[in-house]
């Protein structure tokens, strides 16, 4: 949906349907990101760093209505609508949306009751659960780089800076959809595997077997992140194939089963498998899509698409813009500035395939890349199946697979260190370039879309 300046509230000052509890929900939020940063030991520049982009995120929450950026937007407000309003899960199919699993809907539901009793508008209220589980997958993600690259390097900071202003995900936090839980979900079970990659102890996969079945919860395509983590156990069992009773310990095996209990709640709804059997009987033309799908790209169109208007039907520039920009969610009124993240975007491949090539022997060589490699081949495989199976243009939308930023910001960051080890200043001033043109290019095409305007009349506020 695109944007309507009629409905952008005017930053701090309340419209009529929403009260200060609308406002200062982000207080605790913030105090807990803080103790978490605190507890994990993230160093100053990091939680500076974090706060400027939290704030940001908040800066386009407050700019934005439940109806933007979402596809569907009114099928996932009528599922926690119908819930708080019902105090029960729907029965049968009321919308699309009922599809998902009710996990996400259920919180949100019960913070459009509190919004209820405190006379704010309840689905602007409900979306600050979306804020919650995006700063989480923040935080997991901002884990990983510090798990898996040398701390306060310049390419650990490099990949900060990709992860925390990337453009599309500052608007995830103000998206009322049941994608933001399955982000945190996946990225607290990437985190999990990434550990269980460098010490190879079951407690790691005991918590990869946690996340999943978060993810199952979250949304059914968590499935994808179960089948990683089961690989996982097998790899394990393997290596663990005379001392199996050292490996089957009761913390995995409780994991194990809390993860065949999430997926008996998901697989076991009526409304889940009807959409499945939907799916199951539906073939797009094959030859056609075939060929769109792999044998479309302009390099031309999408850098100077701004809007995914261009090249709404070409799936890989669908997809990496959409990864970047959004699929069509909002017209940017900044001018050049998304012409230049394209480009960037397009330096960022360019940096990674090069890099990849030159250092694929030392990288090949750490089982946390190859975790971050393969999960990326399967987010990617599973949409390029949908998008052959149904032919749908929307699964080019990189909405479904945006955790893969998470596996994007650590590759640049490791190749990053990885030139200037091997003295290729150059190549490693490039990079550190590009990641803090994110710094800077990022807050000015939110600052350009919703300027800050203090002074509002009442004519103003009427209008709105």
């Amino acid at each position: 949906m695109v944007a309507d300046e009629g409905l952008l509230p005017t930053l701090l000052i309340p419209p009529k349907e929403c009260s200060i509890l609308y406002y200062i929900f982000p207080l605790p939020v913030c105090l807990l990101t803080f103790l978490y940063a605190k507890w994990q030991r993230f160093d100053a520049r990091t939680i500076a760093l974090l706060f400027v982009a939290v704030s940001l995120y908040y800066f386009h929450f407050y700019h934005t209505r439940w109806d933007q950026f979402t596809i569907d937007a009114q099928s996932h407000a009528g599922y926690v609508s119908y819930i708080a309003q019902h105090d029960a899960l729907p029965t049968q199919a009321v919308n699309s949306a009922t599809r998902h699993p009710p996990a996400f809907y259920i919180v949100a539901a019960g913070l459009y009751k509190l919004a209820q009793y405190t006379h704010s508008d309840p689905l602007q209220t409900a979306r600050h659960v979306s804020m919650m589980c995006f700063i989480v997958f923040i935080l997991m993600g901002i884990s990983m780089l510090r798990l898996l690259l040398p701390q306060q390097t310049s390419g650990y900071y490099a990949g900060v800076l990709l992860l925390l202003f990337w453009p599309i995900g500052v608007t995830m936090g103000a998206r009322l959809m049941c994608d933001i839980l399955l982000y945190a979900t996946e990225a607290f079970t990437l985190y999990a595997l990434a550990g269980w990659c460098q010490k190879n102890d079951p407690l790691n996969l005991s918590k990869a077997f946690i996340g999943s079945g978060l993810c199952v919860l979250a949304k059914s395509t968590g499935l994808l992140m179960l089948l990683l983590t089961v690989g996982a156990l097998a790899i394990m069992l393997y290596e663990y194939r005379r001392k199996w009773r050292e490996l089957l310990n009761p913390p995995l095996l409780l994991s194990i089963s809390f993860m065949l209990v999430c997926c008996l709640l998901t697989f076991g709804r009526e409304q889940h498998w009807t959409t499945w059997l939907i799916i199951s009987g539906t073939l797009a033309p094959v030859r056609l899509f075939w060929l769109d799908t792999f044998g479309s790209f302009n390099v031309f169109l999408f850098a100077f698409d701004t809007n995914s208007g261009l090249s709404s039907g070409m799936f890989w520039n669908m997809l990496l813009h959409s990864l970047m920009l959004g699929n069509g969610d909002i017209m940017w009124k900044a001018v050049y500035i998304p012409i230049l993240l394209n480009v960037l975007w397009l330096v960022i491949l360019i940096y990674l395939v090069e890099g990849l090539i030159r250092f694929g022997g030392v990288l090949i060589k750490d089982r946390s890349c190859i975790l971050l490699w393969v999960f990326c081949l399967i987010m990617i495989g599973a949409m390029v199946f949908m998008r052959i199976r149904l032919g749908n243009p929307q699964y080019a939308d990189a909405r479904y697979i945006y955790p893969v930023v998470i596996a994007v910001a650590l590759f640049f960051g490791r190749i990053i260190d990885l030139n200037q080890q091997a003295g290729r200043l150059r190549l490693y001033r490039l990079g550190m370039a590009v990641a803090f043109s994110f710094l800077l290019l990022s807050p000015t095409l939110f600052f350009i879309q919703y300027p800050i305007n203090f002074s509002v009349t009442q004519a103003s506020v009427d209008e709105k």
